[in-house]
């Protein structure tokens, strides 16, 4: 089990978006926005037409985290992601990349019908917001490199024979990641919340106004040193405070339940770092998904 990732300080509304061919009315510009209803989608599923390049003038942002939310890839879909500072004289590329990551059979059981596969079924996915997850920022463009940091991205998809004939995403994130050293502790939640309202005729017969439930996911992180607790966990408070996005996955080791439990949210209320211990730190989240 990988410790819990946190992605946070959404960027991509700050790049200039350009590459691919888009749908006049579902632009590419459409991933810059907050309403995942507001699709960008390509004119085909051919790969010279899905793709997108994100391009930050001045001083480029510091990327560690690449997050497509809200897809319609299919299980044989691919994808890429490419680097290159301001002057081209840099690039560095993932590879192809699987978009959707085989469980291991070992943590199946035989009578499930993904067992072979190991991929989720179409009812599983249609209950979840899928989030096509790149967490290797740093990795792929090393300090050791003396570079400022990637100007230019370029995302490819790779996923042609797409029975929609086209690839669409709901929301672009770009931004900045945090891995504590220790994981979060035992005591966590993850459920789903409703604001369904509820109203009861005189003869009791209830009538529902039914509103989309919502994951919510608590959280604690209780050992955390200075620099995490002042360097991360103060400045990620500072910069989203309650509106701005965060994508939380509380396993990146693990394929298995990541479409369940991977979420594209916003923290729910900010609470205070503890400080109980000499240089130990605590610091409890509560993080409500973003559905719409």
């Amino acid at each position: 089990m990988a410790n819990i990732l946190i992605a946070w300080g959404n960027d991509a509304d700050r790049a200039t978006l350009s590459g691919g061919a888009w749908v006049s009315t579902l632009p590419r510009t459409n991933l810059q926005t907050r309403e995942l209803a507001r699709v960008a989608r390509s004119t085909s599923a051919a790969t010279a037409a899905t793709k997108f390049t994100a391009t930050f003038a001045g001083r480029p942002p510091l990327i560690d985290c690449i997050v497509l939310v809200a897809h319609n890839l299919s299980a044989a879909a691919r994808w890429k992601v490419t680097a290159s500072n301001a002057a081209g004289s840099k690039v560095r590329s993932t590879g192809w990349m699987d978009v959707w990551k085989r469980s291991d059979p070992a943590e199946l059981e035989w009578e499930d019908d993904r067992w072979w596969s190991g991929l989720p079924d179409a009812e599983t996915i249609a209950a979840f917001t899928p989030l096509l997850v790149w967490t290797g920022g740093r990795k792929l463009w090393p300090s050791a490199d003396d570079v400022t940091n990637p100007a230019t991205w370029t995302v490819e998809i790779d996923d042609s024979t797409n029975p929609a004939g086209y690839v669409q995403f709901g929301r672009l994130f770009m931004g900045r990641a945090f891995q504590p050293k220790y994981n979060y502790e035992w005591g966590s939640g993850l459920g789903y919340e409703t604001e369904t309202t509820v109203d009861q005729s005189l003869d009791g017969v209830e009538f529902f106004g039914r509103r989309p439930p919502v994951r919510i996911f608590n959280f604690r992180l209780g050992n955390l040193n200075d620099a995490e607790a002042y360097g991360a966990v103060l400045l990620l408070q500072r910069t989203v405070g309650i509106d701005g996005e965060v994508v939380v996955i509380p396993d990146p080791g693990s394929s298995q339940f990541s479409l369940q439990r991977n979420i594209y949210g916003r923290l729910r209320r900010l609470s205070l770092i503890e400080n109980p211990h000499y240089q130990t730190h605590g610091h409890a989240y509560e993080v409500k998904e973003i559905i719409a």
